[in-house]
């Protein structure tokens, strides 16, 4: 799984990664932000599957990011981070499809069950995920394998698999 922390603290930035790094080797890190605008610039580019983001944050904080990151990414799981203990906080992560809350400063345990409660959700997803027919594209790769040498055209491959363009 790929993830980008957001963080506007250094130390806290890099207290995450570690635990990551030492913890949850399946974790990949694929990208660094500041604040949430910065994250979202990146979010092409790095395409997370999990975004572990303070909330207190300059610019865009990490309620705003975890309510854009919904609309945009919803298969994007997010993990929020914060120093205050209000349920406000906690009810408005949850009501904007965050996976948790953790409390700073993280505990390594409680990051590295929701990294792996993430990952068995993925996992099952992706299993319950309907798969190609592969035998369906059997005769265009017979067909392709025949006629390597020649020009291939749609409208050739289309006839001989007997398919509309």
């Amino acid at each position: 799984m790929r993830a980008m922390i957001v963080e506007d603290e250094p130390a806290s930035a890099e207290y995450i990664a570690a635990i990551c790094k030492r913890f949850a080797p399946n974790v990949v890190l694929c990208a660094q932000a500041e604040n949430g605008e910065e994250a979202l610039a990146c979010m092409e580019s790095a395409r997370p599957d999990i975004v572990i983001t303070d909330i207190a944050m300059p610019r865009m904080d990490g309620l705003s990011l975890t309510a854009e990151l919904s609309r945009r990414y919803p298969n994007v799981s997010v993990i929020l981070i914060s120093g205050y203990q209000q349920f406000e906080y906690a009810r408005t992560a949850l009501r904007y499809g965050a996976v948790d809350y953790l409390l700073k400063p993280v505990n390594p345990k409680e990051l590295v069950r929701c990294l792996n409660t993430i990952a068995a959700r993925r996992t099952q997803a992706n299993a319950n995920a309907p798969q190609p027919h592969v035998s369906s594209f059997t005769p265009l790769q017979h067909y392709v394998d025949a006629h390597l040498c020649e020009t291939l055209t749609l409208p050739a491959l289309c006839k001989a698999c007997n398919v509309s363009q």
